[in-house]
């Protein structure tokens, strides 16, 4: 009985092995087909034809469940798209960097990434884009920013909403002249995270104020970006984030800006600490925050 036992242990281990042994064939399989249809994807312009399901079979020699799960792979890195019926077949595609920069946004709230944390990021970003710009000297985006400029200064300096889509493609012109496209995505993420603050996050909403001195010094910076000047450029693009990072220390009265992001409509899960009064953390909280604002 005992040896009938250990035999049937034996079998059971080797018919596991080698379920183990099929399934990473077949994941094996999967990724190198996927990996060759992402090179020949990426060789391809944004919307050429790479060819019906038929002919990728015979061109990688693989099987259909094989290519059907590799084929969603690259639809889900948005560099496929697979259109079926009449004219149909699979055709390469560019990533949208807005829906990259959604997903790493997302990201960012499931790490409980605090507002704190997103403004002291975009300073050192925003000063070396600004930075870029002015040594890349690209003649038709320096006439984008120019073209900017002059839609730009008919806005009302205290209207909320038009100075959030100015920013928006004020920070696209800028990336583009910077020549840097990881900057250009990070400071992307960055805006798209920023995005989904609520009402009582956002340090310009409600404020004029704040908002006609931001675009004041936001001027200031796109005119050193348009003459060249370097210094300038990153002297009024760390002011433009600095003046950001101040107004959200002088609202820790109303809310915190080392608390976790939470979506707008959410209410946020206390986390207690053992040993310590909320009131008291709070009051700490503020406190440390005052004292290490702009350090």
């Amino acid at each position: 009985m005992v040896l009938l036992r250990y035999q049937i242990s034996l079998a059971w281990d080797s018919c596991l092995e080698d379920i183990k042994m099929a399934k990473s064939a077949k994941d094996s399989a999967v990724r190198n087909a996927a990996k060759a249809l992402r090179v020949d994807a990426l060789a391809l312009a944004d919307g050429a034809l790479l060819g019906s399901e038929e002919d990728l079979l015979g061109r990688y020699g693989i099987s259909r469940p094989t290519l059907r799960q590799a084929t969603a792979l690259l639809v889900h890195e948005q560099l496929l798209v697979i259109k079926r019926g009449v004219n149909g077949g699979y055709f390469a595609r560019r990533p949208n960097a807005r829906g990259v920069a959604h997903t790493a946004a997302i990201y960012l709230q499931s790490r409980n990434t605090s507002l704190r944390e997103i403004i002291q990021a975009v300073l050192p970003i925003k000063v070396e884009l600004a930075t870029l710009a002015c040594r890349n000297r690209n003649a038709a985006g320096l006439q984008q920013l120019r073209d900017f400029r002059e839609r730009d200064s008919k806005l009302a300096r205290d209207d909320y909403h038009a100075f959030l889509k100015s920013e928006l493609e004020f920070g696209d012109i800028l990336g583009e002249l910077s020549g840097n496209n990881v900057l250009c995505l990070f400071l992307e993420t960055l805006y798209d995270f920023c995005s989904q603050l609520g009402a009582t996050d956002d340090v310009y909403r409600g404020r004029p104020d704040r908002v006609k001195e931001y675009w004041l010094q936001r001027d200031q910076l796109v005119e050193a970006v348009i003459r060249g000047d370097e210094e300038l450029s990153a002297t009024f693009a760390r002011r433009c984030s600095l003046l950001a990072a101040q107004w959200a220390v002088e609202d820790l009265g109303t809310r915190n800006t080392s608390k976790p992001f939470t979506p707008q409509g959410e209410t946020p899960t206390p986390r207690v600490r053992a040993g310590v009064a909320p009131a008291a953390r709070a009051n700490a909280r503020k406190s440390r925050g005052a004292r290490a604002s702009l350090r």
